[in-house]
This record gives structure tokens, C-alpha cells and sequence, in this order.
């Protein structure tokens, strides 16, 4: 490259900005939609409140989801990874028992005791823990896209 062909230091900013401005454009293409991230919260603990009412729907809610969730996982061309490292495999394996953990006391105050509120509030309880954690997981990555580390 002859010195006439060389960027200036401005030219290049310019150009690094650019591929930071498109990287960050294909990352949030590639993310979930905070309505989509809602309403399977809401179905997951739709579901385990049905499971614990032993309820046979359930089958057919996870049915539907499952498929909701590929097809639109599919008709989005691009999606970011869910898990990125030990730790965040950590975090959703304790989330995981957590939740499990949750429903099992719902199931023995439901049969138990006769209480229909345990189930309730653990669908709930779940709806709003799983949104918690996509929109932990949205802003934590995000920060990372900004500050250019590795996502």
C-alpha cells in the first residue's frame, strides 16, 4: 500500500464505528423481542400451573409453543446463543431447580392441602423469574456488544 492509499486515523475511527454500528444491528436481529420473551414466560408458567392442577391442556399448550417457538426462531433468519459461558450455564441450571423446586411445593400444598393458590403464584412466580432472566441475559449481553468484548 503506497502512503496515498493509507486511511487516516479518522477514516478508520469511521470505518470501526461502522462495523460496530452493524455488529450491534445483526446482534439485536438475532435477539428474541422483549413480546416474544413475555409471552413465553407467561406460557411456561401457564404450563406448570396446569401440570400441578394436573390438567392434560398442558400437553397441548407445550405442543403449540414448541412449535410457535421454531417457526419463529426459523422466519427470524438469525439468532443469538442463549448460553455463553460456565456462568451463565449456572445461572440457568440453579433458575432450572429453582423453578422445579417451586412447583414441587405448589403440587404438595395443592394435593396436600387442598390450597388452589400455590400453583397460581408458582406460574406466576415462574412467568416473572424466566422474564427476568431474558431481560438480565438482553442487557448483560448488550453491554457487552457496546463496550466490544467478545459476546
Amino acid at each position: 500500500m503506497s502512503d496515498s492509499e493509507k486511511a487516516s486515523p479518522s477514516e478508520a475511527q469511521d470505518a470501526l464505528a461502522s462495523v460496530a454500528e452493524l455488529s450491534a444491528v445483526g446482534f439485536q436481529r438475532g435477539l428474541y423481542s422483549r413480546w416474544f420473551a413475555l409471552a413465553m414466560s407467561i406460557w411456561a408458567g401457564l404450563i406448570g400451573t396446569l401440570i400441578v392442577f394436573e390438567n392434560p391442556a398442558w400437553i397441548v399448550l407445550a405442543v403449540i409453543g414448541v412449535i410457535v417457538f421454531f417457526v419463529y426462531r426459523s422466519k427470524k433468519g438469525a439468532w443469538a446463543k442463549e448460553v455463553h459461558s460456565k456462568q451463565d450455564l449456572v445461572v440457568v441450571l440453579a433458575a432450572s431447580f429453582l423453578l422445579i423446586a417451586m412447583f414441587v411445593a405448589a403440587m404438595i400444598g395443592w394435593h396436600g392441602y387442598g390450597w388452589k393458590w400455590p400453583p397460581v403464584v408458582a406460574g406466576v412466580l415462574c412467568s416473572v423469574g424466566i422474564f427476568s432472566l431474558t431481560e438480565y441475559a438482553y442487557g448483560r449481553i448488550w453491554n457487552q456488544l457496546k463496550s466490544g468484548s467478545k459476546v
